[in-house]
């Protein structure tokens, strides 16, 4: 999913050629990607390392953006994220997308 100024990230999905394996990659703004991340897979002293240093480069003026990752299978996505394009789906689409992740 492309990114867009409501969302503050985007996605992509990659699908291993011989297995159901997903690997969901997204990348954002810090904060809409930390607050998203599970408790049980968040490593706290690397995600305060990592806050530093996003802190650290915005003082600079640098423009900052984080990836996170996640591993699924394809029987467990939901439907609305194996589409092909956003462009000219269903009206509504992005928003209600932009609300379930």
């Amino acid at each position: 999913m492309e990114f867009n100024a409501d969302r503050k990230r985007m996605f992509v999905l990659v699908q291993e050629e011989v297995s159901d394996t997903i690997l969901l990659l997204c990348k954002g703004a810090d904060d809409v990607i930390f607050e998203r991340l599970s408790e049980d897979s968040t490593d706290a002293e690397r995600l305060k390392a990592t806050d530093t240093h996003v802190k650290e480069f915005a003082q600079e003026g640098l423009r900052t953006l984080v990836m996170a990752y996640r591993y699924s299978s394809l029987p467990t996505l939901p439907a609305y994220l194996l589409t092909n394009s956003t462009k000219g789906g269903a009206r509504g689409r992005v928003r209600r997308i932009s609300r379930a992740t």
